[in-house]
């Protein structure tokens, strides 16, 4: 990605819910792709907003993602600036 611009991200939204710029699919339980950024700029994003990286989904502990135990996609995040 190259030259993106990120804007007003607010740990919380007006309603209260979290809000960040970067994020994980639900989906994504055993491969998160590498994510590359060139010449990007956060202007006033607060530190709360910048990613949100969940634990893995107690779901996901099943024989067609993971087998017995949760996968670690969540734990394997590489976002390069």
């Amino acid at each position: 990605m190259t030259g993106n611009k990120f804007i007003g991200f607010n740990e919380k939204t007006k309603m209260g819910m979290r809000q960040s710029v970067f994020g994980l699919c639900k989906d994504a339980s055993d491969y998160i792709p590498t994510m590359e950024f060139f010449d990007s700029t956060f202007t006033s994003v607060q530190e709360g907003a910048f990613a949100y990286v969940n634990d893995p989904i107690p779901g996901w502990a099943n024989l067609k993602d993971c087998g017995d135990f949760p996968c670690t996609a969540p734990a394997n995040v590489l976002l390069q600036f």
